[in-house]
């Protein structure tokens, strides 16, 4: 029978961990037949649910509540067997069948009590490593991509069936290139030992994408953001640039690279959009801006869903506290690294040291021991482990409510630096949105900014990325020896010509101003720890 008439039966398994000795299946997914709609899925309540790792929960975007009313394996064994030999299926399709194969045996021999299963077993990516030896990554995200098929960003197997099928599909005619047109050709090729090692590494060398050469050789040379699109018109990845033209071309020209999900991601990408912006800052800006509003399924770092370093290192002080009070219904069992009651000693031991009552102990206080150690480079050496954890986590508590608090200044700011022409890019900020943006032969500022009242409400998450954004790059202006200045209102403005430090001022004189121009009014950016904890953001 030829290939592309044969009888087959496609199937993902999602598991609970990696080793089908110590781990169970999760869900099943299925297909007798090309049809989307024919395409099924059947989630198994593990034995021990209690224990799915967390990550499981992540990847598959599942949750304990899910499994009300799921079937136990060897149900949905018997289920999917059926549909199979009612199809008369002739073949078992599977993407990096190695995976599920143990999975499978083992439920197989349980229900039916056979040590082989019913059908001989197609594995797409072993076929995949012959006939695609150039493409960068073999995954079933990878080809699925590259010939069109996007997959979700939650692992699911209904969703991994679909893929397979879309493999195989495509599979089938360039094993037709080889001479391998029937199902009895296909398995006598895969019995053959596959050519040279030497030869293999060649092929493989020369990698193919979807994005021509010619294409990426004609982008622009200045700054700017890309845009990576699959086959389908499905955006995929968003990126900044100083040079668009270098950073588009060292994705494909990296060799050596271990980056799994870059080879990834590459292997899909058939189309690169750029937008040309005046300075790589804005470029930074706009990356951001993009990246909110689209939430590309390959960057990470700057998407919405992120969570703010300031609330996790909030949450560390308030675990602290509860702690050292012993407020143990307030401790969460995952945040404990150590004996709950060992870390209590230290906080005692701390606290008595500083002329704190460890059992009374406040939040605001803590923070308050944070900034006093901050100066220090490191803990005492005469610390144990527990105690050298906690200095670095009221330290790290402290260092955030103060970058936060820069940040929240540098909302509604202007900002002027020179550019390689010798004139000055001034921008102007307000409430963390980018308002007015001009080139000019010396800093220009409005002086009218609004700056929104005390206790408005917070900055947004893409509102705050913007302005950490604006404060890394100052940084980074600092450190490179470029001009730059920083006007809060007309009479309150920063700029200097060392590298700042801007974490450790929460302990150290904010950088100084002119006599009578408000030094006093940005000092208290680093007063009071315990009014910094107002600041925490969405």
């Amino acid at each position: 029978m030829r290939l592309t008439e044969l009888s087959t039966l496609f199937l993902d398994g999602q598991t609970t961990g990696l080793s089908a000795n110590q781990s169970e299946l999760l869900e099943l997914g299925w297909s007798v037949s090309f049809g989307h709609g024919e395409a099924r899925s059947q989630l198994i309540r593990p034995s021990q649910i209690e224990k799915v790792p967390a990550a499981i929960w992540r990847v598959t975007g599942l949750a304990e509540k899910d499994f009300a009313e799921a079937a136990d394996a060897e149900a949905a064994w018997r289920q999917v067997v059926e549909s199979a030999r009612s199809a008369n299926c002739a073949a078992l399709v599977i993407h990096y069948a190695q995976f599920e194969k143990p999975f499978l045996l083992a439920l197989h021999r349980k229900v039916f009590g056979e040590d082989a299963l019913p059908w001989p077993l197609v594995d797409t990516y072993k076929i995949a490593q012959r006939v695609c030896p150039n493409f960068p990554s073999k995954t079933v995200r990878a080809l699925s991509g590259h010939w069109g098929f996007v997959l979700p960003e939650s692992n699911r197997a209904r969703d991994h069936v679909l893929a397979t099928q879309i493999i195989w599909k495509n599979l089938i005619p360039l094993l037709a290139n080889e001479g391998v047109t029937t199902f009895p050709l296909l398995q006598e090729w895969l019995a053959k030992k596959t050519s040279a090692p030497k030869a293999k590494a060649k092929a493989k060398s020369v990698r193919l994408y979807l994005f021509s050469r010619e294409k990426r050789l004609a982008l622009p040379a200045g700054p700017g953001i890309y845009e990576m699109f699959s086959s389908a018109g499905q955006i995929l990845y968003v990126g900044k640039a100083t040079s668009l033209r270098s950073r588009v071309n060292s994705y494909f020209t990296q060799r050596r690279t271990t980056r799994t999900r870059l080879h990834e991601l590459m292997t899909q990408v058939a189309d690169i959009r750029v937008t040309a912006t005046p300075t790589a800052l804005e470029a930074a800006i706009l990356e951001n801006d993009r990246i909110k509003e689209i939430g590309p399924r390959y960057n990470v770092s700057l998407r919405p869903s992120a969570k703010p370093v300031l609330n996790d290192t909030l949450e560390s002080v308030q675990q602290l506290q509860a702690a050292a009070t012993e407020d143990w219904e307030k401790v969460k069992v995952e945040w404990l690294q150590y004996p709950i009651e060992e870390l209590h000693a230290k906080l005692c031991e701390l606290c008595e040291a500083h002329g704190l009552n460890a059992k009374a102990v406040t939040v605001p206080q803590l923070l308050r021991l944070g900034k006093k150690l901050l100066p220090f480079e490191g803990p005492p050496e005469e610390l144990d482990e527990i105690g050298a954890s906690v200095h670095r986590k009221l330290k790290r508590a402290v260092r955030a409510i103060h970058r936060t608090r820069w940040l929240n200044e540098l909302s509604c700011c202007f900002v002027a630096w020179r550019v390689p022409s010798g004139e000055w890019r001034c921008l102007t900020f307000e409430g963390g949105e980018l308002t007015n943006a001009v080139t000019a032969a010396a800093p220009e500022f409005n002086l009218a900014v609004r700056r929104g009242p005390r206790g408005q409400s917070p900055l947004d998450r893409k509102q705050l990325d913007r302005v950490r954004i604006l404060l890394t790059e100052l940084t980074l202006f600092a450190k490179k020896g470029i001009p730059f200045e920083v006007r809060f209102s007309k009479t309150r403005r920063f700029s200097l010509s060392a590298p700042p430090n801007w974490l450790s001022r929460a302990a150290k004189p904010l950088p100084e101003v002119p006599p009578g121009e408000g030094a006093g009014e940005i000092s208290n950016i680093a007063d009071g720890a315990e009014n910094s904890v107002e600041l925490t953001t969405p």
